[in-house]
């Protein structure tokens, strides 16, 4: 489904714009596109709609376009964790992105993207794609689209579910290593 904002102009006998009037929207072919009184269209389906607007009380000032509604096929996805961030503590959430692009590299902006968390239980996805931590351990994260009806996109990512306990034993750790293994700067 994609969105796309028309407007109108009036003009009056003498050419000069008429800000004042009130456009009345519509569309011959509502299967293919509708459009709203704000004259955002919205394309329903592949196919062609007349889009017409007149002028309230003046309903025989009409100008119409016709609009060509196709499919826009998916040529790529990829996924992007919120942060680039490779690891996430227990508890915690982040917001977790699938980019998808057409054949000329266009995001595709309402992609009916799926999702699938493996192993299961480990994390949650929301409706909002907010991936919220449960436990520990190594996931997988894969988003795939539909490119046709014949073939799937999909792409991964690995995400390491740690606890506190563990962060903080890393940090520890990356501290105690820096002291030890720092090199005198003066041999």
């Amino acid at each position: 489904i994609v969105k796309m904002q028309l407007s109108a102009k009036a003009y009056d006998a003498n050419g000069k714009y008429d800000f004042s009037q009130s456009c009345i929207w519509s569309s011959d072919n509502t299967e293919a596109a509708i459009i709203d009184e704000k004259g955002i269209v919205t394309g329903i389906k592949t196919g062609t709609a007349t889009i017409s607007v007149k002028i309230k009380g003046f309903e025989d000032v009409k100008k119409s376009i016709v609009l060509n509604i196709v499919s826009v096929e998916p040529n790529t996805i990829k996924i992007k964790i919120d942060d680039d961030i490779s690891e996430i503590e227990a508890g915690r959430k982040i917001k977790i992105f699938a980019n998808v692009l057409d054949a000329s590299g266009e995001t595709i902006d309402q992609a009916d993207v799926q999702w699938k968390l493996s192993p299961e239980g480990l994390a949650e996805l929301d409706e909002e794609s907010i991936l919220n931590a449960l436990d520990s351990g190594n996931i997988t994260i894969t988003a795939s689209v539909q490119k046709n009806k014949d073939e799937i996109l999909s792409d991964s990512v690995d995400l390491k579910i740690v606890t506190r306990q563990e962060k903080i034993d890393k940090a520890l750790g990356e501290v105690k290593d820096g002291i030890v293994n720092r090199e005198d700067k003066y041999e």
